[in-house]
Parts: C-alpha cells; structure tokens; sequence
C-alpha cells in the first residue's frame, strides 16, 4: 500500500513538473518580444540613471562627467588594443562566473569558488613546472586537468557536508577559501619556491604556456576555452537530462525528489562540477598570463565572479556577456586611471554605482508593474 502511494506520488509530482515546464514555456511564448524590450529598457534606464547619479559625484570632485565617462568607454572597447585587454581582463570572470551560475542553479550557494581558483591554479602551475618533456597537445590539457580535478575535489568536501551533515555551504565553503589561501602560500613560500626573493613558483614549461594571441596584449587563446566552456554549459543546462535536474532541483528540491530526481546526488555533483570550473578557470590563467604560481595573483575575483553571474540572470551565456561588459569596466577604469587625473576611488565609485544599479534592473520592473496595476485598482 505504502509503496503504490510513493509510486503515485511520484507520478502527480513528475505530472505537475511537466505542466510547470509547458505552462513556462506557453507563458514565455506569449510575451515574446514585449518581455524582451521590457527587459533591455530596464537595463537602459539602469545604465542612464548609474551614469546620471555618477556625474554628479565627478561634479562634486571637481572632474568634467562626459570627459570621464568618454575616457572610460574609450579604455574599454575602442580599439584593438583595449578590446583585446578587456577580453583578457574577461577570461578568468567567465570562469568563476560559470561557477557561480552552476552552483546557484541548483540552489547551493558556493561561496568558495576563489579557494577553487587558486588551489586549481596552483596544481596546475605545478604540473606545469614538474613535468618535462611531453607535447603541448599532452601537456596542456593534463595540467588544466588537474587544477579542474582539484578544484571540483576542493568543492566536494562542503557539498557532502551540507546534503548528509545539514552544514551550511555558505560558512562552510567562505572558511575553505582561508583553508585554500593558507596551503597556496604555504607551498609556494617553502617547497615550490624558486628564490628566496620572491614568492612565486618556478615557470611552468614552454610546452604547457597557452600562446598569447598578439604579442602586444596579455590575451590568449584560453579566451577561446572560456567561450567552449560557456557554451558547453548553456547546452548542459538548457538541453540535457541533467541540467534538467540541476534546474528542478533548484525551483523546488521536494518536488524534484517526488520525481524521482536524486536531490543530494544532483547537489553534491553541483558543487562539484561548479569546483571544477572555478579550478579550471585558475590554470587558465597561470597557463596563459602568468606562466608560473604567483602568490595573491586573485583577490577577490571569486566575489566579483558571483557579482557578474547575477548580473548575468545566473544564465550560462549572460554570465559571458557580463563577464565581458564587467571586464571592459575594470580595463577601462585601469586606462582610466592612467591617462587622467582622475583618483582611483573615484573610479571605483563611478564603476560601483554602474554596477549597482545593473544589479537592481529588476527593482524599476517591479516600479513599472505597480504603476501600470494603479489605474486597474482604481477601477
């Protein structure tokens, strides 16, 4: 009796799933078109309104707002110069950001990803000194490898203590970016220390550099495996049995455990594959722009990761195109700083206040709503 109760069940849940799945679609069918104008006004009106607000701090401090604001723009997508520094400056954004979004996706909130980073980076720099003698086309892939294998190794560890020790991954993941910063120093001041007057690791081999893309630009052909990495993501999620889980895990865990979904298993391997990313992301970039272990070569780039994947509506391909708008912001202020007078927090402020009211685009939605509900109320 009891297990044909589960059984239908199961049943009505997976029913009321694929009703909620047609019932999104049919809904999104509707709106069409208007749904997207909405949302690009609403993007516009943030970016109107940032730019508005950050004038008058530049007015305030004495600085001209349409000098700076051309100066920013120019520093970040005009020419081929500063485009290719702000894909560069992009790069290791898409990474983390994809980790953010494949995490969040499913409801576990990784916190860790920058501990992810550098430990992935960290062995993969190791791999990529210790090892002689192999081809690129062996090398490369083994050292990337490793640093994603340790990263989603690194993101295991919470995400079994949350599914089968009700830890919290929020805490939990945060103290494994200290735990992850401490053995990335230690290693890199003592055993893989190359001198004594620095601490950084020696250079990986030539058979394991990613090759820049021109000479003049620290942007590399990696850039190229951030874009595989996002589409790859975008297909899994949106187009495969198990991005289906991670979704439906991520609405309504109990009624994808109705279902049939497996909610720990689809979690834990969420942290996982989010590790991985994150991990991955770090050799990139030690294969790419460093060429060797550098320590705090990242701070605070797993936050800013998290920061552009909500920016990105935690979509595979959002995240991408934010990671590149965010990265031209952070090369152009950088140009910014160099070719005025303009101090750097004052930039900085400029480029939060930009951000911020990105982020909030969906408060003028709301506002938007309410004013159009008004004269029906009245009614």
């Amino acid at each position: 009796m009891g297990i044909r109760l589960l059984e239908s069940t199961r049943r009505q849940a997976t029913s009321v799933l694929k009703l909620f799945g047609q019932t999104a679609i049919t809904r999104i069918s509707r709106l069409g078109s208007h749904q997207a104008v909405s949302t690009l006004a609403s993007i516009v009106i943030s970016v109107l309104l940032a730019m508005l607000i950050g004038s008058v701090v530049m007015a305030v401090a004495g600085n001209r707002p349409l000098e700076v604001y051309g100066l920013l723009l120019e520093g970040a997508f005009v020419g081929v110069n500063s485009i290719m520094n702000s894909l560069q400056r992009a790069t290791p954004l898409v990474f983390v950001s994809l980790a953010a979004v494949i995490a969040f996706r499913s409801d576990m909130f990784n916190l860790g990803i920058e501990g992810q980073f550098v430990l992935g980076a960290l062995i993969t720099a190791y791999v990529g000194f210790s090892i002689q003698g192999l081809p690129w086309f062996l090398h490369i892939p083994l050292a990337l490898s490793a640093g994603a294998l340790t990263g989603g190794l690194w993101a295991l560890l919470p995400g079994l203590m949350k599914v089968f020790l009700n830890v919290n991954e929020v805490i939990s993941t945060i103290m494994f970016n200290y735990v992850a910063a401490f053995a990335a120093s230690y290693m890199v001041n003592y055993p893989w220390r190359e001198t004594p007057e620095a601490p950084f690791t020696p250079p990986v081999s030539a058979s394991a550099t990613i090759p820049q893309l021109v000479v003049r630009s620290q942007l590399n052909y990696g850039f190229f495996i951030a874009v595989g990495t996002a589409l790859f993501f975008a297909f899994l999620l949106n187009r495969t049995t198990l991005g289906y889980e991670l979704r439906q895990t991520g609405l309504a865990a109990r009624f994808a455990q109705y279902g049939g979904i497996s909610v720990k298993r689809v979690s834990v391997l969420s942290m996982v594959l989010s590790g991985a990313v994150a991990g991955l992301g770090g050799g990139v970039e030690i294969l790419g722009v460093y060429r060797r272990y550098i320590e705090q070569f990242s701070v605070n780039l797993g936050f800013d990761g998290i920061l552009v994947a909500l920016l990105g509506k935690l979509s595979p391909l959002g995240a991408f195109f934010a990671s590149v708008f965010y990265g031209g912001l952070k090369s152009g202020a950088q140009s910014l700083e160099w070719t005025s007078d303009v101090p750097r927090e004052l930039i900085g402020t400029i480029v939060s206040i930009i951000i911020f009211f990105l982020a909030a685009e969906g408060l003028f939605r709301i506002v938007r709503s309410y004013w159009h509900a008004r004269p029906q109320e009245a009614e």
